[in-house]
């Protein structure tokens, strides 16, 4: 979910990376960065004093550190920092990579915390398509807030490959091109949830620049890979009797599964 430069109180670099265990329970502990509870109270802080409620920053915090994750994995040389936002999105977004209007050093995801944590609720109640063998079909709602919020960060830290790598985007066409029975189901899946997409969002007359961007080749892209990613951890958050964690070996599929080129067309 790309934006432009929007208003920010805060700039906050990304914290440096240590272990933390989720869930003492768990028979794996899931690995992920954790800001120093230095910087984890200053920013707690700040949006305590800007009005934010608990529940908004624990998510803003919680999605911040996915992303954070992430991005340090494939930009080790150049990890982004975290804007906050309070104002709504006019696309509706609660994440996305800023676009810097130059072509400096500088990368940045925003993360909006007005009403974050009911917006986390919503989304993660609306149901995933999970393929199974034989093209078989599932809907289902996400397992946990781990697999909802690795999923968002992949999406975003994808836009960011898209801008500085320069990578071939997936596009719909590229599902007759791939080999991976999964990867070519979800291409094939959101060529038609995008055209159902569309035909929504002309009867609702929304404005044609919101239709561009939400149905944009970069936001088809990244919505390929994100439930790419939803599919392929979420066997992990399914075992019995308990969800298994993700750990280290998992994050570095994810950061594989999130630099995919997609095929190269023969223009012949």
């Amino acid at each position: 979910m790309p934006f432009g430069e929007p208003q920010f109180f805060r700039r906050e670099e990304t914290p440096k990376e240590t272990q933390q265990k989720e869930g003492t329970e768990s028979p794996k502990p899931e690995i992920l960065p954790e800001a120093s509870s230095e910087t984890q109270e200053e920013i707690e802080k700040e949006l305590r004093e800007k009005g934010v409620e608990k529940e908004n920053i624990e998510a803003g915090l919680a999605l911040m550190k996915r992303i954070g994750f992430l991005d340090r994995r494939v930009f080790a040389e150049n990890p982004a920092a975290f804007n906050f936002a309070l104002k709504e999105d006019p696309q509706g977004n609660f994440a996305g990579f800023i676009r810097p209007k130059k072509d400096e050093e500088n990368r940045s995801y925003h993360i909006m915390v007005k009403d974050l944590a009911e917006c986390f609720k919503e989304e993660k109640g609306k149901k995933v398509p999970i393929f199974g063998p034989g093209r078989h079909l599932k809907l289902e709602k996400y397992q946990s807030d781990g697999q909802f919020l690795i999923s968002v960060a992949a999406h975003e830290v994808r836009h960011r490959i898209q801008h500085d790598n320069l990578i071939r985007k997936f596009s719909p066409e590229d599902a007759k091109l791939i080999d991976d029975p999964l990867l070519r189901l979800i291409i094939e899946f959101y060529e038609m949830e995008f055209e159902e997409r569309e035909k929504i969002y002309r009867r609702e007359k929304r404005p044609e620049e919101f239709i561009r961007e939400k149905l944009s080749p970069k936001e088809f892209d990244a919505t390929v890979i994100e439930k790419f990613v939803a599919n392929k951890m979420n066997e992990k958050f399914t075992k019995k009797p308990r969800p298994t964690l993700l750990d280290l070996k998992d994050y570095e599929e994810i950061v594989s599964m999130i630099q995919i080129a997609a095929p190269e067309k023969d223009n012949g």
